[in-house]
């Protein structure tokens, strides 16, 4: 890993969240070596057949606000299938009273971002001019799948895909992201991509004749996970994340106690993994 860490650092040109980026860096450079030009890659289908889990909240303030949440028994059928989302007082208000709840969602997540600990007063003064946290147009299902499908979320990912395809000169197509495809998932009512508590319902049922029962109709989400706690027990990447909040303590963005904390390996979509986000933003000061 460390030998070729600066030269994916280079492709990159930003930071990014996880290891997951550099993981995928290295899926292009073996495809290059075994001389495959053009790989399928399934992005985009979470974002508009609703494969996260934290779209069942979506999905449940609607259907409270049509009235339809217990008649639908969508809830009980996520209980029964271990689904962790829960639907509380907020997830009621968010349905009463969407404009307020999306002020109370930009003003909480800004405030979380500029109230963290690690960051200086200086950085969180200089970035509070600039920070901002959007929310859907519309509180609904559909309406949070557009948002992250072509306002904030799939870009990014998109991008980290790019770069890293491009590195190793080869080409990625996204079939879920085929225009005409996107166009007719959006034009389908929400129970078509949730359905008894299924997320990407309808792609599930498109393919029950096409592949084995236990890949369609499997429960759990498995993301596209490399082993970063594990990296990050390694001394030698625990040094890089020393230097690197060495490096960002003197671009005075942390505050000098994080040096002397020890790093905290975390796997890499855990919302704390912040020494792992350190790391990376340091490589490009």
């Amino acid at each position: 890993m460390i030998n070729d860490w600066e030269k994916f650092l280079y492709y990159q040109e930003e930071p990014f969240g996880s290891a997951s980026a550099y993981a995928q860096y290295k899926v292009y450079e073996l495809a290059k070596h075994q001389g495959i030009k053009v790989l399928l890659d399934g992005q985009g289908a979470d974002e508009i057949l609703a494969g996260y889990t934290r779209y069942y909240k979506w999905y449940w303030q609607e259907l409270f606000q049509k009235r339809k949440l217990v008649r639908s028994k969508e809830l009980k059928a996520a209980g029964e299938m271990g689904v962790e989302e829960t639907f509380t007082f907020k997830n009621i208000i968010a349905s009463l009273v969407p404009d307020i709840a999306s002020v109370i969602l930009e003003r909480q997540y800004l405030v979380n971002a500029l109230r963290h600990e690690d960051l200086t007063k200086d950085f969180i003064r200089l970035q509070s001019k600039e920070a901002y946290y959007a929310t859907p147009t519309n509180f609904n299902l559909n309406g949070v799948l557009y948002f992250n499908t072509c306002i904030h979320g799939l870009e990014e990912l998109l991008r980290i895909a790019d770069r890293n395809s491009m590195a190793h000169g080869r080409e990625t197509r996204l079939p879920f992201l085929s225009h005409e495809l996107v166009t007719f998932i959006f034009s389908l009512p929400p129970h078509f991509k949730i359905r008894n508590a299924w997320t990407k319902w309808i792609l599930r049922q498109a393919m029950t004749d096409k592949l084995p029962a236990d890949i369609v109709w499997r429960k759990k989400k498995v993301g596209f996970e490399p082993p970063q706690k594990e990296w990050m027990q390694d001394s030698r990447v625990q040094d890089m994340i020393h230097e690197a909040k060495k490096k960002l303590v003197n671009e005075k963005i942390l505050n000098p106690a994080v040096i002397t904390r020890s790093p905290i390996p975390n796997n890499p979509h855990e919302a704390a993994s912040y020494d792992w986000r350190y790391l990376a933003a340091a490589a490009y000061f």
